[in-house]
């Protein structure tokens, strides 16, 4: 019998605790924790959609930038994998649309749930920027990947990551 692993393996990052102190001397604890959450939450995402198309996570890594869940590829269609994908951002559009709402209508502008709103949406639409390791740039390679082969697509997506990448410095 073939037993499947309930929980994956949890790799903790040396890195998070010396940046997680650095960031407290500064004195942005508060704002390191909300947007910490906010890419857990992104990640979770992920995960979700991958246990809803019975995809396996082998391994999650705690990193000072969040979570980042390793998903088994297999061979089901390229649009799973892509919703797969997606479904991080999706997450955090979903929480800038519930967290502005619960904003207005609770809190009355509450400056920290206009950071927690604004961090979300920051985190959507970064996550979408189409360059690797990004959301974005795996969405690509997956779509290139079905039309030019695997080699093509990575080539291609690798120098659209170097293009934005080269961009956003030179802005």
């Amino acid at each position: 019998m073939i037993r499947r692993k309930v929980f994956p393996e949890v790799k903790i990052d040396w890195m998070l605790f010396p940046t997680a102190l650095l960031i407290a001397w500064g004195g942005f604890l508060e704002e390191y924790a909300v947007a910490y959450f906010s890419m857990v939450i992104h990640e979770m995402g992920h995960i979700a959609a991958a246990l809803l198309f019975s995809k396996t996570v082998k391994c999650i890594r705690i990193l000072p930038v969040g979570l980042n869940a390793e998903i088994e590829n297999g061979t089901d269609s390229q649009w799973k994998h892509v919703l797969i994908i997606l479904s991080g951002p999706l997450t955090n559009v979903l929480l800038f649309a519930a967290s502005s709402a619960v904003n207005s209508l609770y809190f009355e502008n509450s400056a920290n749930i206009r950071f927690f709103v604004i961090t979300n949406i920051y985190l959507a639409v970064f996550n979408l920027l189409p360059v690797l390791p990004l959301d974005g740039g795996r969405i690509l390679k997956e779509v290139l990947k079905g039309r030019l082969g695997l080699i093509s697509a990575s080539r291609v997506t690798g120098r659209v990551s170097v293009f934005f990448c080269l961009d956003l410095i030179a802005a």
